[in-house]
């Protein structure tokens, strides 16, 4: 499923219309429709803003299965950077990361786009 469909699926589900989130947001209905459509890649910021709108996890905008994803903690599961680091890489590969955070990282600069391929 492509993000936007999954955010209009989301936002449905909660019974909220564009119109609605504009005034929780402060964001244009316009704006979400064109997220929704495909036309435009939302920054984080953008998808914090969606999902703190309808009181949803920013991980379920990409995360489709029931329940909570089976996560290792990160504070206690990692003795070094590097085993943080490659405990991040495994998280976003599980929760299928991988594919949203190239598509935000499509229109990006050099320099942003070596940051979102760090983070995968």
């Amino acid at each position: 499923m492509q993000l936007g469909d999954r955010l209009r699926s989301i936002r449905q589900s909660k019974s909220v219309s564009l119109k609605e989130l504009e005034r929780r947001t402060g964001v244009s209905q316009t704006y979400w429709s064109y997220l929704e459509c495909g036309h435009r890649l939302p920054g984080v910021k953008m998808l914090e803003k969606w999902a703190g709108a309808l009181n949803v996890p920013l991980y379920k905008l990409f995360y489709e299965e029931k329940g909570n994803p089976n996560l290792p903690n990160l504070t206690t599961d990692c003795d070094t950077w590097f085993e943080l680091s490659t405990l991040c890489k495994q998280i976003v590969d599980s929760l299928g990361l991988v594919g949203p955070v190239l598509e935000l990282a499509a229109n990006k600069s050099e320099a942003e786009q070596l940051m979102y391929l760090r983070a995968i």
